[in-house]
């Protein structure tokens, strides 16, 4: 992604990729911890990630 096409108020923050299963790993793992999830093993979502991942293009 073109950290270009972020602009101001965003662009100084971190932004993740969705054609990256890691990133996306790194993004749901953040979430559970904002929210105060408990967190299921990986393998019980992956198929959503490589789902999410299978539609970049």
């Amino acid at each position: 992604m073109n950290n270009e096409l972020i602009k101001d108020p965003l662009k100084s923050l971190n932004a993740l990729r969705c054609d990256s299963a890691s990133q996306i790993v790194q993004l749901i793992e953040e979430l559970s911890e904002f929210l105060n999830l408990e967190l299921d093993k990986q393998s019980a979502y992956q198929k959503y990630i490589d789902a999410i991942v299978g539609l970049s293009p």
